[in-house]
């Protein structure tokens, strides 16, 4: 008997019978029976000791699944024990006010949330509803409804949404703050602001002092003359306490008009100015002349372009050497050098 107790003790603690058989090297068969024989019973025997109480919760809208987990036993055996008892199932019982069920879908509730609140799938509502010839949407049906009720939701709101877009002025965190659809958020206010006035609105998101505090805050951290790849790449994925993301230079660009001019408007170092010289035609024809001589042939536009990017600004671009004589060949022609002959 020690032996016996010893092999329910480890029964008891969560093996199974056939891992108590393993270890007393006996069968999953006679391990069961040794405890029948000293009036043990195993975790089957005391589950169907608790039927009543499986079919009180099942009853309370419980599935078979979550009775099984409650009482330790699968689904399948669940149900077993209610067909061994002669209790009914729901799969050919109902046990619901079918039709006030059928009020609250009629009214908008879908499958799914009368299902929840019922403990059983959104599909075995269906299958009651269509054992009581009551008919269900289709999915188009419950897509369609499901955007009426968002777009009723969005109406009912409409000063709240236009209140918030005027103080954050962007749709998606207006959207996200009110839990609704940023294609309703916008369809509200395409009727509340004429398209300029949308426009304005969403051009000026930032304020003066807003666009400063950006610019001030990625100079302290970054040091140094702030430049556009630096900022970018520090406001990259920074918001502001609001949810609006931080804007790219090129807001800085729009405002001010330049990005030196941006930087010193929030009181920021910049670097200096660069006046672009001008060159008029006979300068240019003077440009292709040294860059001959330098090479010693007569250089293509390529060569040129390559020497007076060297020069920092000394020498005109190919660009202006075209614009002034009226194309590369040309400007070799003016210069009296002439291209070599085309064979």
């Amino acid at each position: 008997m020690p032996r016996v107790e010893q092999m329910y003790a480890l029964y008891q603690a969560g093996a199974t019978l056939e891992e108590v058989g393993e270890r007393f090297r006996i069968s999953k068969s006679r391990a069961s029976q040794l405890f029948k024989a000293a009036g043990l019973k195993t975790r089957a025997e005391h589950v169907a000791d608790r039927v009543p109480a499986m079919y009180a919760l099942y009853q309370g809208g419980a599935t078979l699944g979550e009775v099984g987990e409650q009482f330790g036993a699968s689904s399948h055996r669940v149900g077993e024990l209610f067909k061994a008892a002669g209790l009914k199932t729901r799969s050919n019982a109902v046990n619901y006010p079918v039709q006030d069920l059928y009020e609250r879908y009629a009214q908008g509730a879908t499958l799914k949330e009368i299902g929840e609140d019922l403990g059983v799938s959104h599909e075995w509502v269906r299958q009651l509803f269509k054992a009581a010839g009551l008919e269900t949407r289709s999915v188009a049906q419950a897509g369609e409804l499901r955007r009426e009720t968002s777009r009723l939701c969005a109406e009912d709101r409409r000063a709240e949404i236009i209140d918030i877009f005027r103080q954050v002025k962007d749709p998606a965190i207006v959207a996200e703050r009110l839990d609704i659809s940023t294609k309703l958020v916008r369809e509200v206010l395409s009727e509340a602001f004429s398209a300029r006035e949308y426009r304005a609105l969403r051009r000026n998101q930032y304020s003066e002092d807003e666009l400063f505090g950006f610019l001030r805050e990625a100079s302290a951290r970054l040091g140094g003359v702030l430049s556009v790849n630096g900022y970018d790449e520090f406001a990259r994925g920074r918001s502001t306490t609001d949810g609006r993301g931080w804007p790219t230079h090129q807001t800085h660009l729009k405002r001010h008009g330049s990005w030196r001019n941006a930087l010193l408007a929030a009181g920021l170092n910049a670097n200096p100015s660069v006046t672009m010289r001008s060159f008029d035609t006979d300068q240019c024809i003077e440009a292709i002349r040294l860059v001959t001589h330098a090479l010693g042939k007569v250089p293509t536009l390529d060569d040129y372009g390559r020497h007076a990017r060297r020069s920092s600004g000394a020498l005109p671009s190919e660009a202006t050497i075209r614009v002034r004589c009226g194309g590369w060949k040309q400007a070799l022609q003016m210069a009296g050098v002439f291209p070599p002959l085309q064979v």
